[in-house]
């Protein structure tokens, strides 16, 4: 390499330098915004939540783990940096959650009936966490850790066929605000003083536990009937322990159904792009 060439080597990677070492102003207030995608993880298994296979009279019953945490989510935050490197942050997060499913299948002489049932959820959430930057440059690693204060709409769509005939139940499950963990680590490209784009990854770890569950749509071969239905057959409610954990001993009528409590996990690992904004 001449003299030349090394000289103007040496200006390119000075000005990339000051390119991307450039100190940024950090502290004050910012929002932010993202969306992203999650994977489910930490399943666990719910004891009435199982399938059921017939196959040349023989039954296999699989009861696999599951979490209702995976799905797209969106986020958004505001937050305050004391200085360039420490701040404190409240988000919030709405998750459409993917959706679970589960077949049972019975055979009682020559009738077949087919169970199949869909789980789901939407999860709003507050996550107030500290958040640090590991630089003042253009490009930032950062990371955020915080509580999770979340408010879970579970639903399960359930369908039972026997023969030709069909019934259906939607149920919507309550229960009280969940407390879970969320951390983030992110990379933070602040193309001005004021602006920039951020790639994230995150953990979140929740369990939902309802104390009840009802019927807010009944049909059966298409024709609306949850007017009809007795209260045990609309309703359940979820107790800290039952001698029938299946639901297999009669009901009786005039009362809900209930049931040993069921604990839901919500812990999923997801990715997020984002912009913020420094005012």
């Amino acid at each position: 390499m001449n003299r030349k060439s090394r000289n103007l080597s040496i200006v390119v990677i000075s000005l990339l330098l000051m390119f991307f070492i450039k100190p940024v102003q950090s502290q004050g207030v910012y929002v932010s915004g993202n969306m992203g995608m999650a994977i489910q993880v930490f399943p666990t298994k719910v004891e009435t939540f199982f399938n059921v296979n017939n196959d040349n009279n023989t039954v296999r019953i699989q009861q696999p783990a599951f979490s209702l945490g995976g799905g797209f989510m969106m986020n958004g935050s505001i937050g305050y940096f004391i200085n360039n490197y420490i701040g404190f942050d409240l988000g919030l997060q709405y998750q459409f959650g993917s959706k679970v499913s589960f077949s049972q299948e019975s055979v009682i002489l020559t009738q077949t009936e087919l169970k199949e049932m869909t789980l789901y959820a939407r999860r709003f959430s507050f996550i107030p966490s500290i958040i640090i930057n590991a630089g003042d440059s253009k490009v930032q690693p950062y990371f955020k850790v915080g509580p999770m204060f979340g408010y879970i709409s579970q639903y399960l769509d359930e369908k039972i066929t026997i023969d030709t005939n069909t019934s259906n139940k939607n149920w919507k499950y309550s229960g009280p605000m969940s407390l879970g963990l969320s951390v983030e680590f992110g990379l933070k490209y602040n193309f001005t003083e004021k602006a920039g784009i951020y790639l994230s990854s995150s953990f979140s770890n929740m369990i939902y536990k309802p104390t009840h569950a009802d019927v807010y749509y009944g049909a059966r071969n298409g024709i609306k009937n949850d007017d009809y239905l007795k209260p045990f057959e609309k309703s359940i409610l979820f107790v800290d322990w039952s001698d029938d954990p299946y639901n297999a001993a009669p009901q009786e009528p005039d009362k809900p159904t209930r049931i040993q409590s069921q604990s839901f996990s919500y812990s999923n690992i997801s990715v997020q792009i984002g912009v913020c904004y420094q005012f």
